[in-house]
Formats: C-alpha cells, sequence, structure tokens
C-alpha cells in the first residue's frame, strides 16, 4: 500500500529505474507533485549561491540554495569534513565543495552515478552504471588530482548501484542488483538473497560486520539481514520482514537502525523490525548522528528532523525531488534535481 492509502503496481521494469526515479515514478501513479528529472525547478528565490530559502532572522534552524552550476538530476553526495564534501549526478556529473564554492572534476563521462562515499582513508568511490548499458555496474575511483577512474572496468551481474556503505579502510558494501562487498581493493559477489530489487544497504563496524539491505519489486518489499563471514561473503538470514517498497536503510550500530519504505516506517533494536516515527512523507535519504539527530529527505522537497522533542518538517523552499543527505560537523547537505543543493544553517 502507499502512502496515499492504495496498492501501487509499477508498470515498468525495477532495475531500469535508479532509487530516486523509482519513487518518483511510484509516488506518480499515487498523484504526488513529486518532480522527474527535467522539470523547470520552481525556486523561490534566485539561483544565486546562498539565496534564502526557509527559515527566519531569530536564529531558527534554515537551509539555504547553494549555486550547483548545473541542471542534471543530483542522486548522491557525501560530505566529509566542513570544506571537503563531493555531489555526483546523472551524465557523469561530478563536484566537489570546499564549503564555499563547487568545482566540477573529470572522468564520470557516459556513467550514471547514484551514489559516491568515502573510507575517511583516502579512498573515495562513485557507483552508478554506464547510460548506454545500464546492465552494467561501475565503480570510479577519485586520484590525488581530482581525476576519477574506473576500477576494473565493469561489475559483471550488478545492474547498476544505488547505494554505498564503508565499515572501515578500503572496506565496503554496495547494492545494485545484488550486493557486492568490497575489501582490500577488490569486490566480492554476495548474491541477489532476495527476489526484491536492491535499494539500500548499511552495515556496522562490528566484528563480524552485520549488514542490512531493503528492496522493493512491482508490489511488496523486503528487509533482510546477514553477517560477514571471514571470506568476505555474507551469511543471510533466512527470516525477512516484508513491507511495500523499502528504499532506504540507514543505522547507528547493529541495534539501532531505521528503514523507510512507502507504507512504513521501520526499527531494528537488535531482535526485530517494530513501526517508528519518520513523519509522514515518502523518504529517498537519511542521515542523523543518531536516532535523535535525524534527517530525512524526499520528494517533492521535504526535509524530516527527528529529535528528542519529536518529528519536525523543515521548509526547504523547493518542491523538487531532495534525493540524498549527509554532513559533517557544521556543513550538512541535501541535494536533488534540477541541479538543487541546499546547505542548513543556523
Amino acid at each position: 500500500m502507499s502512502p496515499h492509502g492504495f496498492e501501487v503496481l509499477l508498470p515498468i521494469p525495477m532495475a531500469s529505474l535508479s532509487r530516486s526515479l523509482w519513487l518518483s515514478t511510484v509516488l506518480a501513479a499515487c498523484g504526488s507533485p513529486a518532480s522527474t528529472p527535467g522539470d523547470a525547478s520552481p525556486h523561490d528565490a534566485a539561483n544565486t549561491s546562498d539565496s534564502l530559502f526557509a527559515g527566519d532572522a531569530r536564529g531558527v534552524a534554515r537551509w539555504i540554495h547553494l549555486d550547483s552550476g548545473v541542471t542534471t538530476y543530483l542522486t548522491g553526495v557525501w560530505v566529509k569534513s566542513p570544506t571537503e564534501a563531493y555531489v555526483v549526478g546523472e551524465g557523469g556529473t561530478i563536484l566537489r565543495y570546499d564549503g564555499t564554492s563547487f568545482t566540477a572534476e573529470v572522468g564520470g563521462g557516459g556513467i550514471d552515478l547514484g551514489v559516491v562515499r568515502g573510507d575517511g582513508n583516502g579512498i573515495v568511490l562513485a557507483l552508478g552504471k554506464a547510460a548506454t548499458s545500464p546492465t552494467n555496474g561501475y565503480s570510479l575511483r577519485r586520484g590525488v588530482d581530482g581525476h576519477w577512474s574506473p576500477e576494473a572496468g565493469t561489475l559483471g551481474a550488478i545492474v547498476g548501484f544505488e547505494d554505498l556503505m564503508f565499515t572501515g579502510p578500503d572496506d565496503g558494501y554496495g547494492i545494485g542488483y545484488g550486493i557486492m562487498h568490497r575489501k582490500g581493493g577488490r569486490w566480492i559477489d554476495c548474491g541477489q538473497p532476495f527476489g526484491s530489487f536492491p535499494l539500500s544497504v548499511w552495515a556496522d563496524s562490528g566484528h563480524p560486520t552485520q549488514v542490512f539491505a531493503g528492496g522493493a519489486n512491482s508490489s511488496s518489499g523486503q528487509l533482510i539481514h546477514g553477517t560477514t563471514r571471514n571470506d568476505g561473503t555474507i551469511l543471510w538470514d533466512p527470516a525477512t520482514s516484508t513491507t511495500s517498497g523499502v528504499n532506504l536503510v540507514y543505522g547507528f550500530s547493529a541495534s539501532d537502525v531505521y528503514a523507510a519504505s512507502l507504507s512504513a516506517n521501520l526499527h531494528w533494536d537488535g531482535q526485530a523490525w517494530t513501526p517508528t516515527e519518520l513523519g509522514s512523507h515518502a523518504l529517498l535519504d537519511l542521515w542523523g548522528t543518531s536516532g535523535d539527530d535525524l534527517y530525512g529527505v524526499g520528494a517533492a522537497g521535504v526535509i524530516m528532523h527527528r529529535t528528542l522533542d519529536g518529528v519536525t518538517v523543515e521548509p526547504s523552499g523547493v518542491n523538487t525531488d531532495l534525493s540524498a543527505i549527509s554532513g559533517s560537523g557544521t556543513l550538512v547537505l541535501a541535494v536533488g534535481s534540477d541541479g538543487v543543493v541546499l546547505r542548513r544553517v543556523e
């Protein structure tokens, strides 16, 4: 069931969509005003750096618009520090933000990038699929000169990449039409453990590593949990939780994991998934420092903030889709369609 109260059956294969476009398609079927790439951006202020979009002069947190210099659909963001962040998008778009302005970086041509992440130890990867060959996934690695290069060509059966999670130096998990474990510079195929199309992955940094993944197909979704073996593969728990359209998973520990779907928002306490409050909006990404300081972004410009006082919606000033959010210290960025980049300030 959709958040609007009726079941949604997708008319197109999941494998042909990114997570952002998949949710946009579902919401469009529900009559939502969610935008799609190429829609005119209905900004309420001029598209210049630090244009004020939301908030007031009383010191209340607000979101301002940054001039990214592009109009493409931006699908991923990773903030390493207040002076270093990376944004990726369709058509090979790669941007670096130094806390003041954006610089375009080269090497992503021909690849629709879906996610960017770093291990905090010098490795920064952007994952995606070739626009002309969507059945192959690609991993681009950033060089010290700012040039991005493909790692070992295609990644075989992985259909694109939708998410990436690092748990330590050169140790992480990527998800496309299947799940890959990156360890020591190589990718280990961990298979396609469930029938739904995988959309999001999160893993803790413990030993052994606990891995959580969510996915969706035309009428349902699944949440699965597994434990990493010594050889880098994953032993999946045969028990799964079924809910409609799971499109993101995010956590803080193996007993504090959140999942957002089209029908319910859930929390894993180490034993079971139970309903939790993340607001009533369809979300595309989560980021935060704890369960009591958690942000979510989604369709039609929604920005959700969960604190000890409950869940509030922070005005973004846009109604285009926001597909990703990330932060570090004083820098929190949200990105989305039409080249939109928003920065939270207080």
